[in-house]
């Protein structure tokens, strides 16, 4: 990331939004966030956007974040749109979410066109403070969520400034083996760009980005969160949990949100993967330079949370052995 301004301080910055039943899911990406947000949509009490991630904390310019937010309102806004539903694949896709996002209509159920004209208006809405509240007033009195992993992209600036913005907040991190998180997250690359996932170098070179990583440094992101809302705010589920027992998983989430959980209540198939990359295997070396590139911070992660990441140290540090005893 660049050094590029911080995120906006808009003019209802440091003014409560008055959300006081509200959630974000800050990651990590690649952990099964997406099979969250379509389970916890279907929760009476729960309400959501209809896109998943709004990226509306990390639209300064210095974050990797694929939305229009820092893009100026108005017909400006709205050409950039349509450019880029001429670029890539990967743009054209994020474009077809936001589309999706302008034209939400629901005609038949009530209040559907509040929201229709809400979302119309979206490329010419100043992104701010306000229009954030607006969104979410949506949900009326029940549960309402953001589920942006790149949140865990945050700056210690900025996390203070969702806390003025949000006082009450809950936060949920989904943890998996960062080492597993950081191959899930090349093979989506590779699934967007057509990149092959057997190409080795490109691998190499995207697994090395400072954002990469970054979203995997949990003993990083979990302290700086924490700061600002405190060891009882932040709730930690691990990826592990959900793939062992996606029921007593969702539960815990849900009981930390204060929804009711029981499970009883028309959810379909819990046990349904979404979202699913590629089954490829990775490379035995691209695994000793992940388990290198992460060794530290795993260490520190198990000093602020031990339990599970104890048992991706281990899995690191023997990925580790045998090639340095190769080295010798």
């Amino acid at each position: 990331m660049t050094s590029a301004r911080p995120l906006p301080r808009d003019a209802a910055a440091g003014k409560w939004l008055g959300l006081r039943r509200h959630f974000l899911v800050i990651g990590a990406q690649r952990s099964g966030t997406t099979w969250l947000y379509r389970n916890l949509g279907r929760h009476p009490d729960i309400w959501l956007p209809p896109v998943k991630e709004l990226h509306f904390f990390d639209r300064a310019p210095r974050y990797p974040s694929p939305s229009h937010h820092a893009s100026p309102p108005g017909w400006k806004r709205l050409s950039l749109i349509l450019s880029l539903m001429l670029a890539a694949a990967p743009n054209r896709r994020m474009v077809l979410q936001h589309v999706k996002f302008w034209l939400w209509c629901r005609a038949a159920e009530a209040g559907a066109w509040p929201a229709f004209w809400f979302s119309v208006g979206y490329p010419f809405a100043t992104i701010d403070a306000n229009w954030y509240r607006h969104l979410f007033a949506l949900g009326g009195e029940k549960i309402t969520g953001d589920l942006t992993p790149a949140y865990s992209l945050l700056t210690e600036e900025d996390v203070a400034v969702v806390r003025e913005l949000l006082p009450e907040a809950r936060i949920v991190m989904v943890l998996r083996n960062p080492i597993e998180r950081a191959w899930s997250h090349f093979k989506l690359e590779c699934r967007m760009t057509g990149i092959r996932v057997d190409d080795v170098w490109a691998a190499s070179h995207f697994l090395g980005r400072p954002d990469v990583f970054m979203r995997g440094d949990y003993a990083s992101v979990l302290p700086r969160w924490r700061r600002h809302f405190g060891r009882d705010g932040v709730h930690v589920a691990y990826y592990d949990n959900l793939l062992q027992d996606p029921e007593g998983f969702f539960r815990g989430i849900l009981d930390f949100l204060g929804a009711h959980s029981d499970l009883d209540i028309g959810f379909g198939d819990l046990r349904r993967r979404v979202n699913q990359s590629a089954p490829v295997q990775i490379p035995d070396e691209i695994r000793t330079a992940l388990a290198g590139q992460y060794l530290e911070s795993l260490r520190e992660l198990c000093r602020i949370e031990p339990g599970r990441p104890e048992v991706w140290l281990r899995e690191a540090e023997a990925c580790i052995a045998p090639a340095s005893a190769d080295g010798r």
